[in-house]
């Protein structure tokens, strides 16, 4: 997939905010690890965001444990 069509998803995915947004940290993946670092950045008082490509968080840690 080219890069062109990978940003435009994920411009319509956005909340609708047209705004830009400066992040300190981008966390690629909402697993174990991903919710962790998003949640201990924040903790640092880091502007951070998650970004995931399931619904769920944690969706494989939860699909382990089935």
């Amino acid at each position: 997939m080219p890069t062109n069509k990978k940003l435009s998803s994920l411009k319509t995915r956005a909340s609708g905010n047209s705004e830009s947004s400066v992040y300190d940290l981008l966390v690629i993946g909402g697993g174990i690890t991903g919710a962790h670092v998003l949640w201990d950045s924040t903790l640092r008082g880091m502007k951070s965001i998650l970004l995931e490509k399931t619904i769920t968080l944690l969706e494989p840690a939860r699909r382990r444990l089935k």
